[in-house]
């Protein structure tokens, strides 16, 4: 298979593949009438759309990738034997019609990279976002030699993960209400950063005090549930996105207040927020006592990270 016809396979339909019916619902991909894996592909990209899949095309690559244990190098080099082997064909069909189903591409594969790593994630805890590796890197500029580091609810690990591959010198605490998201935790930090202290407690329900204290609470506001996505609708904990009341800045709001009161001197907070949220942030960590406050931008341009010290 050339270079040319894979990259195809990913931009548009193909020659020869067919478009499901749209008066149907989304059922189970047949992966065995297609020619090659090219067409096989272009199949599944069309199906995915159909079913209102953000990405079709990228995520029937990713699902062919997956199911052939392969890289994409690989199965354009052995596309024809990748193709013949049946045990593919039904996990790739299987795949795509979860995939379908709008249940989360990373689910399915059931890890995400995060920065120079990947953590194990399933159903039950948060699937890390491009965004958080932004809070992720702005923590790490942050640190203080030899620092004692708290990652409020930690959910699959990522953050306390990062601080502690990146900067060995920090002591690193996270804490974990929910048991289902502990477990993910566990594993990925007995795997990645075994030296960090995991607690099952709420934000700061560890002792002492702290020189950085980072989190990424939930920002999701009641009235904004409904808007999102079904693969995050239905798949991710409602408990790691939308607080208790369901007002957005409810956990943002306790953990500034209580975090600046956890805070070491010329200590820093480091708490991802919504996108919306920005002046009302800075103006909670401003009323908490803190100082040389800064709203963090992602890399779409919108608000994401507040930075705040304490004198």
């Amino acid at each position: 298979m050339s270079d040319e016809a894979w990259d195809g396979a990913g931009d548009r339909v193909g020659d020869g593949a067919e478009l499901p019916d749209p008066a149907m619902r989304p059922g189970s991909f047949d992966a065995e009438s297609a020619p090659d894996l090219r067409a096989l592909v272009a199949k599944a990209g069309a199906f995915l759309d159909w079913a209102g899949v953000a990405s079709p095309w990228h995520d029937a690559r990713r699902l062919a990738s997956w199911a052939a244990q392969a890289r994409d190098v690989t199965l354009m080099l052995h596309a024809d034997e990748v193709f013949a082997d049946p045990d593919f064909r039904r996990r790739f069909g299987e795949a795509v019609t979860r995939r379908a189903a709008r249940e989360p591409l990373q689910h399915i594969e059931g890890l995400v990279a995060f920065l120079d790593f990947e953590v194990e994630v399933g159903p039950g805890v948060l699937i890390p976002r491009p965004e958080t590796e932004i809070t992720a890197l702005t923590s790490l500029s942050v640190l203080r030699p030899g620092g004692r580091v708290l990652d409020c609810g930690t959910g699959s690990g990522v953050l306390a993960i990062a601080i502690s591959r990146a900067a060995p010198d920090q002591e690193v605490h996270a804490t974990e209400r929910s048991a289902p998201a502990l477990v993910w935790a566990s594993g990925n930090l007995a795997r990645l950063a075994p030296d960090v202290h995991l607690h099952q407690c709420w934000y700061l329900g560890v002792g002492g005090s702290f020189d950085t204290i980072v989190a990424n609470p939930p920002y999701v506001g009641e009235d904004e549930w409904d808007l999102l996505e079904p693969e995050v609708r239905d798949h991710d904990p409602r408990t790691a996105l939308v607080p208790q009341g369901g007002d957005a800045l409810a956990d943002v709001r306790l953990i500034v207040e209580e975090g600046s009161l956890r805070l070491r001197p010329g200590g820093t907070l480091v708490c991802e927020i919504g996108s919306r949220h920005g002046r009302d942030v800075a103006n909670l960590a401003y009323k908490a006592g803190l100082c040389g406050i800064e709203i963090e931008e992602d890399l779409l341009g919108r608000d994401r990270v507040l930075v705040a010290r304490k004198p």
